[in-house]
């Protein structure tokens, strides 16, 4: 498979426009596409290396990210959900894996611990919309306040700032020690599979796949 010119031209155009573009807030981009031999099939660059550099971005550039084994974990909880083992939908499955959130509630906006109305579902911790938030995004979660000697029996106390399935909230913690969202998806697979989620992504995604080295 190889892509036209006019497909690149086309991909080359969207980066420019995304970069140019100051709504945007993206400084620059880099593109590689790449078919299932790992041939590349296109590599493109736009816009510059930072909101704060004229440097041209480049193929090369180093860049920081982060949340990448989110999407790792997402795939090992659909292959789970496909194979019938995990439920999109079904609370009751959450609850009777993970007990631990039976008793977590809601900081509402006067500051008072209320009772969650519904029970969590997978799809909201997928979705983010669960009702966990970080303490950057959230004055309620900051000013809440956590321990930092709280022990791994206290990271499922970490309260909501909205009851679940009602909006969307892209949520950990401010120490990041609460396991929360894609990390409860992580917890799901493994108390399912009886697996590490390292040693079932290993053996259930990367093995098949022939992947050695994902960096």
């Amino acid at each position: 498979m190889k892509l036209s010119q006019q497909s690149k031209d086309v991909i080359q155009s969207s980066l420019d426009n995304a970069t140019a573009d100051s709504r945007t807030g993206i400084p620059g981009i880099a593109f590689a596409a790449i078919d299932r031999s790992g041939t590349y099939l296109t590599t493109n660059v736009s816009g510059v290396r930072s909101a704060s550099s004229k440097e041209p971005m480049t193929l090369d550039t180093v860049m920081w990210l982060a949340s990448l084994t989110k999407l790792i974990t997402v795939i090992a909880c659909m292959q789970m959900v496909e194979q019938g083992k995990l439920s999109l939908d079904d609370s009751k499955q959450v609850l009777d894996l993970i007990p631990e959130l039976k008793d977590v509630r809601v900081l509402d906006e006067q500051m008072n611990l209320v009772g969650r109305k519904v029970d969590f579902t997978l799809r909201m911790f997928l979705t983010h919309t669960a009702g966990y938030s970080y303490a950057i995004f959230n004055e309620r979660i900051r000013d809440f306040g956590v321990n930092p000697d709280h022990t791994v029996e206290s990271y499922f106390k970490q309260p909501l700032i909205h009851q679940p399935g009602t909006t969307f909230s892209y949520g950990s913690n401010a120490l990041r020690r609460y396991p929360v969202n894609i990390d409860f998806v992580g917890l799901l697979i493994e108390r399912t599979s009886g697996l590490k989620l390292n040693a079932y992504v290993q053996k259930n995604v990367f093995k098949p796949l022939g992947i050695r080295d994902i960096s």
